[in-house]
């Protein structure tokens, strides 16, 4: 396994835990610049900064304890990666995908993640195995768990896929693909999440990710890729379904495929 990639994902992990409310800061205690850029990637990540929002610099750097330098450094980083959009005179926001970006960075990552699945196969150790086998059976106990905070439950069900997917294709050491997968990953995020927690995927996800454990133990890659495929393509097709967007706009109902389904019917009943 790569360990500077999986290391990587460790540390980001680590450092920052999940915020999910806007008026919630969590502690950075950060010096330099990219350990502002780690914790403004897992913000919107996680959609405590939605599409479209726009960035206060000062009072981030005021919020975070340190200069506006090191959060402009960040926030220049996070341009390059796509997260952000630095306009002249307007500042910082985070970028908002449309349903053309939507479609590339899926079929992007259709090319490139299930010819991983060789050196998936390859690379895990028996340890890396059950790690992932131990991260399925956690997210089902996430989808399950009843009463308490469910946002608290759908961020560890969202972080664990997170970990999942940046562990299976760590184990590859192909190190320039896993670095572009996790950076389109990161773009998708937001918008992932949706798909998972507002529109029904998240039985489906959890049953493919099983699947692809028992690939892995019975070092089958060509399942393996079709799996992947598999659960790409059935995320793809339902962030694109023409219901979701408005004006350019994803714009799904807080209660998600339900409240669709609810009016549909309260029109033809």
């Amino acid at each position: 396994m790569d360990s500077n990639v999986l290391a990587s994902a460790r540390r980001r992990r680590d450092r920052f835990p999940p915020v999910r409310r806007a008026d919630h800061v969590s502690p950075v205690n950060a010096q330099n610049a990219e350990q502002i850029a780690e914790e403004l990637r897992l913000r919107i990540r996680c959609r405590q900064w939605p599409p479209g929002m726009t960035i206060n610099q000062k009072q981030l750097a005021a919020d975070l304890g340190v200069s506006r330098i090191p959060v402009r450094e960040a926030l220049q980083a996070l341009n390059s990666e796509g997260l952000v959009i630095l306009s002249p005179g307007q500042g910082a926001s985070v970028v908002e995908l449309d349903r053309d970006d939507i479609a590339d960075l899926y079929d992007l990552r259709l090319s490139l993640e299930p010819p991983m699945a060789t050196d998936v196969i390859e690379g895990l150790s028996p340890r890396d195995h059950q790690r992932l086998a131990d991260l399925s059976e956690m997210m089902h106990e996430a989808r399950t768990h009843t009463g308490g905070d469910d946002d608290l439950h759908r961020d560890r069900w969202s972080n664990l896929n997170h970990e999942f997917h940046e562990r299976m294709y760590a184990a590859t050491g192909r190190r320039h693909s896993v670095r572009v997968v996790l950076q389109i990953m990161e773009l998708v995020e937001p918008y992932s999440r949706l798909y998972v927690h507002l529109l029904g995927g998240i039985a489906r996800a959890s049953d493919e990710h099983d699947a692809m454990v028992d690939a892995i133990e019975q070092r089958d890659a060509d399942t393996l890729s079709d799996l992947v495929s598999t659960h790409l393509d059935g995320a793809r097709r339902e962030l694109l379904d023409e219901r979701w967007w408005t004006n350019g706009h994803f714009a799904v109902p807080p209660g998600g495929a339900g409240d669709i389904a609810e009016d549909a019917v309260a029109h033809h009943g």
